[in-house]
């Protein structure tokens, strides 16, 4: 599975899009640079995948480098991105077994909280399964 990324750019402001990354290499995190808002993969809380019921071989794609970004490590690439610029984060692609808005939100919070981040200095949100997210103004 590849990944899946855009940047979208407008009158000198960037937003960005990045679902399936699995791990955010060097060229992923330069895409990423410089974005106001980014739709952000949270696909799994590690603790949630490793008790729910998909097999052994799913939860080890889902994990690995070429699966999707846990809760934790999109916690800490917001963390980085903050130096460049990122003023607000949709959570996004959010796994129906081993995740849920409330604790990506969480998990993610608790990420820049540990990284001595203000959450004052970030807007941030879980995107809508089942219908349109707020909309985001940048």
């Amino acid at each position: 599975m590849d990944s899946c990324g855009f940047n979208i750019e407008h009158e000198g402001k960037k937003i960005s899009i990045a679902t399936d990354l699995g791990e955010i290499t060097n060229e992923v995190m330069n895409g990423l640079k410089n974005s106001k808002f980014i739709l952000l993969e949270a696909n799994y809380e590690p603790e949630v995948l490793r008790c729910c019921a998909y097999p052994y071989s799913v939860k080890t794609r889902i994990a690995g480098n070429r699966g999707h970004l846990s809760n934790g490590e999109a916690g800490k690439t917001i963390t980085k991105l903050l130096k460049y610029g990122l003023e607000n984060v949709m959570l996004g692609h959010l796994s129906k077994e081993s995740n849920f808005p409330e604790l990506a939100y969480k998990s993610v919070a608790n990420e820049l909280l540990q990284s001595g981040i203000n959450m004052k200095d970030i807007e941030m949100s879980v995107a809508n399964r089942l219908e349109p997210s707020k909309v985001v103004n940048i």
